[in-house]
């Protein structure tokens, strides 16, 4: 069985600049919000569940993200893509700041008859040293959630993305997970 991931980071507008980040890969538990705050069906974008809903999450303190500083985070409409923006101060146009934990199309298994797919987020820590956290807890693919077919077995994946006010790392963390959609080449 293979396993592809992807981590994708976009930058603001500059794409063929080099950013100045590392990759570290670390095993460690996954640990799941438990007090946080739930993404309200009233923002889903269908009556029964969520595939690609639009809405903000303020971070709860000034994230500096390559030279421009953040304070919210908006999902945009396609699967975990995560945007901060910007105005540049040279230019005054607007610059986005991506972050994409998955390149999977993620969606609710609830609309499929599974446990409902949760969006939440949390930040905690004091003030200098707040993490915020966001969350697609059991999580599915699109392609299996709007499947055709009537009997379908649903993947579940547990994906965050961290930000760390304090000196502006950012982590995905995967958590247990299930992935029967076999990966295209």
């Amino acid at each position: 069985m293979k396993h592809a991931l992807f981590l994708v980071l976009l930058s603001p507008v500059t794409l063929f600049s080099q950013l100045p980040f590392d990759l570290t890969v670390l095993d460690q538990p996954y640990t799941p919000l438990l007090e946080s705050t739930v993404l309200e069906t009233s923002q889903y974008d269908y009556s029964d569940g969520w595939d690609d809903p639009e809405f903000s999450v303020p971070l709860g303190f000034d994230f500096n993200y390559s030279g421009y500083v953040i304070d919210a985070l908006d999902q945009v409409g396609v699967g975990a893509l995560m945007m901060g923006t910007t105005i540049d101060d040279k230019s005054g146009l607007p610059l986005l700041h991506g972050f994409i934990p998955t390149n999977f199309d993620l969606a609710d298994n609830g609309m499929a008859g599974g446990s409902p797919s949760l969006i939440r987020w949390q930040t905690s820590g004091a003030p200098g040293e707040q993490v915020f956290t966001m969350e697609w807890a059991d999580a599915g693919l699109y392609e299996e959630v709007f499947a055709d077919s009537a009997v379908k077995e649903l993947s579940s994946i547990d994906l965050q993305l961290r930000l760390y006010e304090a000196d502006g790392v950012i982590e995905f963390h995967f958590g247990p997970s299930s992935i029967l959609t076999p990966l295209e080449e």
